[in-house]
């Protein structure tokens, strides 16, 4: 058994893409002393959110330098079928681990096996999938059998992790990156910087991508409208799609009820979500992605605004229908907009979800509660004590 050291053990976090909703909650890690070692930043997050403790590397062997440096006692590393976005995070794992002598964790997301995902891969016309399937496979394996701990964020997560053989009790379901919420942040209490929505406002916070369903959604809210005049859509991000949103509203003869707003720092959309009357986020799945768990959907809820989603990917394991949300089939504008007209119609449903909405996020997203558990987990694998 390892005795724990006297100060802070050290936490190298390996991050291609710094978000807001991951990197602002690693301040309530209170066992590690937690660096966080990033490649780039995302655009929901500013520079002076970052800290002493964030570090950026230009590229893998930059990164296994920078481990080297630092010394941790603990890695946290990659997602093993986010392949190739995060392949350096697993090399400059399995490297900096055996340079330094130290375990390494990592959290996993993705809920499609890799036979899916990773299948009609070609370049130069030539099938890659055949080669590329056994080789990420087998790189997993050697991955995940020298963990310390898997946090398996969703079931479909779980699933590819048991298929490798793992050991049931190295495969932690504790939440992991998507921690949850601040509640104080992320609150039902209204603060007097809302925006006016109107009675009836509609709100979108995403990538403006056709996997997010935003154009679903502008089929949808042409329906409501027709129901709801006093509806208004709000849509916050930004993405490939926004020049034939403008298009599509001013076709539809909706543009001035279609409001994009561009991208909002995470820790500004609070206001946002209490002023919305319900949040939609109707995603749609690919072959190769599924939502892994909506964050969005959670940011909602915390603030008391129902959700509007779909059966997609790992969402109903994190807002349930009928309870905190209302999901309905994807790519199906007319279940998605009647879902609205309900919601926004119907004042009794409306306060039903509302209120199990806020009780239900404090209980399960709590940041500081979830962070705490994998804490524990943490520690006492790293020192022995299970």
């Amino acid at each position: 058994m390892t005795s724990p050291p006297s100060t802070k053990p050290k936490l190298a976090i390996l991050t291609t893409v710094l978000r807001a909703d991951f990197h602002n909650q690693l301040q309530h890690f209170k066992k590690f002393e937690v660096w966080h070692l990033y490649h780039r930043c995302a655009s929901d997050i500013s520079q002076n959110e970052l800290g002493s403790r964030t570090i950026r590397f230009r590229n893998l062997i930059d990164l296994i330098l920078k481990l080297a440096r630092l010394k941790p006692a603990l890695i946290q590393g990659g997602e093993p079928y986010d392949i190739p976005t995060q392949f350096s995070l697993i090399v400059a794992t399995l490297i900096g681990s055996s340079i330094l002598g130290v375990p390494y964790y990592f959290p996993t997301f993705e809920n499609i096996p890799p036979e899916t995902k990773f299948s009609r891969i070609y370049r130069f016309g030539i099938p890659l999938s055949p080669l590329l399937i056994p080789f990420i496979k087998w790189l997993a394996r050697i991955y995940a059998g020298r963990a310390l701990v898997i946090f398996a964020v969703n079931e479909g997560a779980r699933k590819n992790m048991a298929s490798l053989n793992c050991h049931r009790e190295k495969i932690s379901n504790l939440l992991y990156a998507t921690w949850g919420v601040n509640t104080e942040l992320f609150t039902n209490q209204i603060q007097g910087n809302e925006p006016n929505m109107g009675p009836n406002g509609i709100l979108f916070v995403g990538r403006l991508i056709e996997q997010k369903g935003i154009l679903v959604l502008l089929e949808a809210y042409n329906k409501v409208k027709k129901q709801i005049p006093d509806a208004q859509l709000f849509i916050i991000g930004e993405g490939p799609l926004k020049d034939k949103i403008n298009q599509l509203a001013n076709s539809m003869g909706l543009a001035n009820s279609i409001h994009l707003l561009g991208t909002i720092l995470n820790q500004n959309l609070p206001p946002y979500f209490r002023a919305a009357r319900v949040t939609v986020t109707p995603s749609i799945a690919t072959q190769r992605w599924a939502e892994q768990v909506g964050m969005v959907n959670i940011q909602s809820i915390a603030c008391g605004t129902p959700v509007i989603s779909t059966f997609s990917g790992s969402i109903p394991e994190f807002v349930i229908d009928g309870v905190t949300a209302i999901l309905v089939p994807e790519q199906n504008p007319e279940a998605l907009a009647d879902a609205i007209v309900r919601v926004l119609s119907d004042q009794q449903l409306h306060n039903h979800l509302s209120q199990n909405c806020r009780s239900y996020a404090v209980e399960y997203y709590d940041a500081r509660k979830n962070i705490d558990k994998v804490e524990t987990v943490l520690w006492n694998r790293l020192f022995g004590k299970i």
